[in-house]
């Protein structure tokens, strides 16, 4: 993965953020939910050491977080997505919605190391009551 290290546990902290707000069951290899440098094997345990370096232990967490979110959000698991995004600026997004209509989750993930807005909107005014983000360098800031 290019980058440097922080850029790289970024790309890692929005494809996960991305996976888990996806439809469909969410399913990890031993060693992802901690950001594991090398490959899973089945010879070999986990790289628990690797949670003396704060990086992965806000891997773990973001990991923690978003299988609470999971479980809490009805929209995450009752009904389908609706895509959307600006994909020429590597910016991805989808509404996902609970049987209530009052459950809709609007995902937004970008890319790319650049700051970008996403362009699509919640489909009726209302009160958001997360704030995710996994470019902040705090894992208590990634859901606020």
């Amino acid at each position: 993965m290019p980058g440097d290290e922080w850029q790289r546990f970024a790309n890692l902290r929005t494809l996960l953020a991305c996976q888990y707000t996806q439809p469909g069951k969410k399913l990890l290899f031993l060693g992802c939910e901690i950001g594991q440098r090398g490959e899973w094997d089945h010879e070999s345990s986990v790289e628990w050491h690797l949670l003396e370096h704060s990086l992965h232990r806000g891997v773990r967490a973001l990991t923690r977080d978003l299988n609470r979110l999971l479980r809490s959000e009805p929209a995450l698991y009752q009904l389908d997505t609706v895509p959307a995004g600006d994909t020429d600026h590597s910016v991805l997004t989808w509404l996902r919605k609970g049987a209530d209509e009052r459950d809709v989750v609007l995902v937004a993930c970008n890319f790319t190391p650049v700051p970008r807005a996403a362009r699509q909107r919640p489909p009726s005014p209302g009160t958001a009551e997360r704030s995710p983000s996994t470019s902040s360098r705090r894992p208590s800031r990634w859901w606020s």
